[in-house]
């Protein structure tokens, strides 16, 4: 499954600051044989459990009663009762058989097992999957201060349109026979694609899907097969923001270290605060087209969007040689009026 817009917050309860400048001010969950970032299997578990009812006076009982109750019959095609909802909740989270006279606790051979959630070896070889995001505190709306003095905090997010692999080892139920382990892997899937998982869930983060993303280089973790689909002579290059910079691959060798190139302006978004610009290459006849935070006015860098506008002509100065799926490092230089 893959990560959509704006991305995957994962441990943003661990304490980390040194008080250094500028350093992120939450959390973030790594795995620590492989440094890339995970999803505990406790974590996967305890979000799959909060979908199901629980005990009777828990909240929203009989809503969730029901809403896994219509997973199975619309979804999956089984119809249970509510008996075997509350008998297959135990079983699967619990470890306990509740079919016979009296509760039995399964062998843990017997028993569901959550496995970590991390990185799958199907994103683009050299992908960038980590970025910066903020989330802005206010002050108390009671005494007129939600828009005094915001105070913007940096956080570390896996960027949209990332591969995660969710690892499950399942049972056949011996409390509700007609259910076999794949329903219950698909019955996961259809929670994890509805509610999500990570923090912040409720503004759209930890949302997944099934959708590949247009575009990537897929790869087989079994084989190191490469697959492009890629329109033909063209890359496209995800970038620390997680925008697409498109730059066809014949510009190796061409977009080296200091060269400058004239272009425009396209687009502007002041919301993921970011411009799109188009620079063209006489030789070959290339358009190439890159997407930046920061411009340089006169001799100052700036990141007020607002002071550009779509059309404007700018210079592209590349500060790196280029390589095929790698970021083209460039500095937008905008003239003082």
């Amino acid at each position: 499954m893959y990560t959509t817009y704006p991305g995957l917050l994962i441990g943003s309860g661990y304490q980390h600051e040194s008080g250094e400048e500028n350093e992120f001010k939450l959390g973030f969950f790594f795995d620590y044989v492989s440094g890339l970032p995970l999803i505990p299997g406790s974590s996967v578990k305890g979000m799959l459990r909060s979908c199901f009812p629980g005990k009777n006076e828990a909240p929203n009982y009989d809503a969730k009663l029901e809403f896994i109750g219509d997973v199975f019959k619309e979804n999956l095609g089984l119809e249970i009762s509510s008996e075997d909802i509350r008998g297959l909740e135990r079983e699967i989270f619990d470890g306990v058989n509740v079919s016979g006279t009296a509760p039995e606790k399964l062998s843990i051979y017997k028993r569901d097992k959550f496995l970590d959630a991390s990185v799958s070896a199907n994103n683009s070889q050299g992908i960038t999957f980590l970025g910066s995001d903020y989330i802005t505190l206010h002050g108390d709306p009671d005494k007129g201060e939600h828009l005094k003095d915001p105070i913007p905090l940096m956080f570390l997010k896996v960027l949209p349109e990332i591969a995660f692999s969710f690892q499950f080892s399942l049972r056949d139920s011996e409390v509700v026979e007609v259910i076999k382990a794949d329903h219950k892997l698909a019955l996961f899937k259809h929670l994890l694609l509805s509610f999500g998982i990570g923090s912040k869930t409720n503004v759209g983060y930890g949302q997944f899907t099934t959708d590949v993303p247009t575009q990537r280089v897929n790869r087989s973790a079994s084989f190191g097969i490469e697959e492009k689909i890629t329109p033909k002579a063209k890359h496209q290059v995800q970038t620390s923001r997680g925008d697409q910079d498109v730059i066809p691959k014949e510009m190796v060798g061409v977009l080296t270290a200091n060269k400058s190139f004239s272009g425009k302006i396209t687009k502007i978004n002041l919301e993921e605060k970011t411009f799109e610009v188009e620079f063209e290459v006489d030789k070959p006849k290339t358009t190439c087209t890159i997407y930046k935070s920061n411009f340089k006015l006169g001799k100052e860098r700036s990141k007020n969007l607002s002071l550009l506008e779509s059309g404007l002509k700018v210079t592209v100065i590349i500060q790196n040689d280029y390589k095929e799926l790698e970021d083209l490092k460039s500095t937008i230089k905008i003239q003082k009026p």
